[in-house]
């Protein structure tokens, strides 16, 4: 035997496999699963059901099963309380889990309603595979008023009036009256709005407004009341405001006494948080620096030591808005270096020009009312010639040529590292001022506008050696994310010193994290953390000196699975139609395993496998060779041939 396997025989080994398709079965886990008229039977009867099913294809496919909220992740357990409902991201998530396999098809398992990302429907194509749809809940709509969306600033200054814009839709209240009101933390309602609701699916946009005396973080609710209803989760919803404290000093210099300066201060005046000086030629200050602001209107121009204020605002790196008119200097504009030039001008003759406001611009928000005064303004009035502009702009109005609105700037703000500027072409603004009182019998829109406008010029005037970047409000579930810069005595961003960052909760437990430097600043993710009012403490050392910054942060509740009311079921019934799949009740679902066998592919496959092996290789024959000797051994050994 020894001498016939070391002759090196070959054996030959054929392997059959043989393979099922797979298919997933993918249940919605969320909070609104529990929110329809069915809830009692989905929490008991659904688990069982999607057992039963299981069983019923184990036969054809080896079943992956699948449950998602913000994400999908492998399990057969449903506890309804994930915070969202994520269709595309579970669509994405699968797709991803299981690239390489024979996925055949999909069972999908939800009430339609996603709040988070876009719709479904394209990552539910890109599948590839048929997706049926086991719809829960039901679409008939009891009577529902629910806040769908609010916009407003997260940051005001102390004493201006902010805006809150709240969208709402009532279904099944036709013929009511509804009030939507503004709330403070401690439940005053400081403004509210009432609207007659004129069919069965209406909705309201409307603008509440409230202004505050102390800075620091402001929480505020926003209620909707429209009657009864068996649903109210969606009536309320909290929002948070951060009032600055920010007494700016801001400094009016003008070539000559113009009208355009006394409507400019008129308007800046009803600011209790502006300082305003008011200066003319000779009469400079002798400090530039005091100010954080500084408008200059038709500087440089005749008076000799615009030249030289203009140099010194930009050494210094001070916000301005220059106003050119008829007395604007070409040659000095040339000399100051501005991104704004005026060549071929035409002395003693001037150019009367329209202008409207970029419908593009977004770097901050005008009451509708203000963008509709500013539409139809009186003309301005500059030097004749060709005004031209550096590039990396962001344009605020365009000149108007007849009815027609042009390519070429009349103001414009320029940005360099925070350091904002607006250069503006032509005079004529206090015909702005008259003409809105004319119209509105009052200076409102003029200025809210001038207001906003100074206000985002000084908001880039941070000077500041660290800068904290902490969000104001974030919904539950979502990382608290904080970026820090730090300067040195140069304002140069440095990486060379440490930032310790602290949140303490409203029980006083304290959080503490260590910011990590990256190349030009400092990065922080802190996680998620419960929903509650937060303050914060930034602590930042570079070499001897240390800076500080403190402030607070409020996380949301997640509630979005409570505003879902209904189910949908139009979104469910085009994920089965579009991919090939069916879509059936709970009361149809005896039907879906037979569905399944119809519509997918569920042939095994089968394949074989042939390999050559050296029969020495084989462990039979090892343990038979070791066997026989052991044997041969003991025989010898017993009957005394050793």
């Amino acid at each position: 035997l020894l001498a016939f396997l070391l002759t090196g025989p070959f054996l030959r080994l054929t392997k059959t496999h043989e393979d099922k398709p797979e298919f997933l079965l993918l249940t919605d886990n969320s909070a609104s699963m529990l929110q329809h008229s069915d809830s009692a039977q989905i929490r008991k009867r659904l688990k069982p059901l999607l057992d039963s099913l299981a069983s019923a294809l184990t036969e054809e496919f080896s079943l992956r099963r699948y449950r998602f909220g913000r994400r999908a992740e492998p399990s057969d357990t449903l506890t309804f309380d994930a915070p969202e409902s994520a269709y595309t991201k579970a669509f994405m998530d699968v797709r991803e889990a299981l690239e390489g396999s024979r996925l055949r098809g999909i069972l999908l398992t939800g009430d339609g309603r996603y709040n988070v990302g876009p719709s479904p429907l394209h990552a539910a194509k890109a599948l590839g595979v048929p997706i049926f749809v086991l719809m829960t809940g039901d679409t008939l709509s009891d009577a529902n008023a629910a806040i769908y969306e609010l916009n407003y600033n997260q940051l005001t200054l102390t004493g201006n009036r902010f805006p809150v814009e709240a969208t709402v839709r009532c279904t099944g209240m036709r013929g009511r009256q509804a009030s939507v009101e503004l709330r403070t933390e401690q439940g005053t309602v400081v403004d509210r709005r009432t609207f007659e609701i004129r069919s069965n699916d209406h909705t309201e946009k409307l603008t509440l407004f409230h202004h505050t005396e102390k800075p620091g973080l402001h929480t505020y609710t926003v209620v909707i009341q429209a009657g009864p209803e068996p649903f109210r989760a969606d009536n309320v919803r909290r929002l948070a405001i951060e009032a600055l404290q920010s007494s700016q000093r801001i400094l009016l210099m003008g070539d000559a006494p113009h009208p355009d300066l006394g409507a400019l201060r008129q308007a800046l005046q009803r600011n209790k948080n502006l300082e305003i000086s008011l200066a003319i030629a000779d009469n400079a200050p002798d400090n530039i620096k005091d100010f954080h602001l500084v408008i200059l209107h038709q500087i440089p121009g005749y008076w000799p030591g615009g030249l030289s204020l203009i140099r010194k605002i930009t050494e210094q790196k001070i916000p301005f808005w220059l106003i050119t008119g008829l007395n604007t200097q070409p040659a000095g504009l040339l000399q100051a270096r501005l991104p704004l030039t005026l060549q071929n001008a035409l002395p003693g003759r001037s150019d009367d020009f329209y202008c409207t406001p970029h419908t593009g611009f977004s770097a901050f928000r005008l009451e509708p009312a203000t963008l509709e005064f500013l539409q139809k303004l009186p003309p301005l009035e500059s030097v004749f010639g060709n005004y031209q502009w550096s590039d990396q702009y962001e344009v605020l109005f365009f000149r108007k040529i007849g009815a027609t609105v042009s390519s070429l700037p009349v103001a414009a703000f320029y940005s360099d590292q925070g350091w904002r500027q607006l250069l503006w072409i032509g005079t004529g603004i206090w015909r702005w001022r008259m003409q809105d009182y004319e119209k509105n019998k009052s200076f409102d829109h003029f200025d809210e506008w001038v207001t906003k406008v100074v206000q985002y010029l000084g908001a880039g005037g941070d000077k500041s050696r660290f800068r904290l970047e902490v969000p104001t409000l974030i919904q539950e579930g979502q990382n608290i994310r904080v970026r820090a810069e730090l300067y040195n005595a140069a304002y140069e961003p440095v990486t060379t010193g440490s930032v310790d960052f602290v949140l303490r909760d409203s029980a006083r437990r304290t959080f503490s994290f260590v910011m990590v430097p990256s190349e030009r600043s400092y990065t922080l993710d802190a996680g998620q953390l419960p929903a509650g009012r937060y303050s914060y403490e930034a602590t930042a050392r570079l070499g001897q000196e240390t800076f500080q910054r403190k402030g607070m942060l409020l996380i949301n509740p997640a509630d979005l699975e409570k505003q879902i009311r209904g189910s949908d079921f139009n979104t469910l019934l085009a994920l089965s139609r579009e991919t090939g799949g069916q879509a059936f009740r709970l009361s149809e679902a005896h039907k879906i395993p037979q569905a399944i066998r119809e519509l997918t592919d569920y042939r095994r496959v089968t394949w074989s496998e042939t390999t050559l092996r050296e029969l020495l290789h084989q462990k039979l024959w090892f343990f038979l060779v070791v066997a026989l000797l052991s044997a041969e051994w003991f025989i010898r050994k017993y009957f005394g041939s050793y």
